[in-house]
């Protein structure tokens, strides 16, 4: 297994942001531990409590709501017209969902998934909005990384070789779709006091097209901008 701790502790000594290094600090311990493992595991993915965020009310169409954060006039305080999130899925312009898998293997021609909801609205458009980001760590250079959003589009990442540790890094990300207020496509989500979204779906794809078993760490995510630095 290459030194994806030590990398790890690299970054936070060159002074990451603290939602990075919380990041880097616990996929750190969970490494540490797979590493005793005599046995790799297949590749899964699994929730990162340390990096979940839901909130609610959906700020970006909760009107009044960051005025009233802001100043503490009551004026603004109008709760009865903001809109809470029911669902599981990233909304809020500052939710945030973390997914790894640490000291994991795919073995040659198969093919592994993940995925995570994402209610999509306006928040790209007038707000900092979302994106979808994946870093992931692997002593080959023959897998195809894929994260598709549905609806929407996709995009592959490639892999890029580091010499000081001789595995490659898998390091991309993009903005989530947005939608202008007022598309026809945004529809009423149930229980949420009014708000509107485009359920969608954010699929991680990787397939092992080389002939040797690929080892794997990795962390992706849907969520805030906050992190940003630690995949794009």
């Amino acid at each position: 297994m290459f030194a994806f701790a030590d990398r790890l502790r690299l970054r936070l000594a060159r002074g990451k942001p603290a939602a990075g290094a919380l990041l880097a600090l616990s996929l750190l311990a969970t490494t540490a531990v797979t590493a005793v493992g005599a046995q790799p595991l297949p590749l899964t993915f699994v929730s990162a409590p340390w990096a979940y965020s839901k909130q609610s009310p959906v700020e970006q169409q909760s009107p009044g709501y960051l005025q009233w954060q802001g100043t503490g006039d009551p004026s603004y305080y109008t709760p009865g017209s903001w809109v809470s999130n029911p669902t599981s899925c990233v909304w809020d312009v500052d939710d945030d969902q973390v997914r790894y898998a640490s000291g994991v293997t795919l073995d040659p021609g198969a093919t592994a998934g993940d995925q995570i909801c994402l209610n999509a609205d306006m928040a790209g458009l007038n707000w900092s909005g979302h994106l979808a980001g994946i870093w992931l760590i692997s002593n080959s250079p023959n897998l195809v990384v894929t994260i598709s959003f549905l609806p929407g589009s996709s995009f592959t990442v490639r892999p890029t070789g580091n010499s000081g540790s001789g595995a490659y890094d898998y390091k991309a990300c993009s903005p989530t779709p947005a939608y202008a207020q007022g598309d026809p496509a945004l529809q009423p989500v149930a229980n949420s006091n009014g708000g509107v979204a485009v359920a969608t779906q954010v699929k991680l794809t990787i397939k092992n097209i080389g002939a040797r078993r690929a080892k794997i760490d990795a962390q992706w995510k849907v969520g805030h901008y906050y992190t940003a630095s630690s995949y794009c």
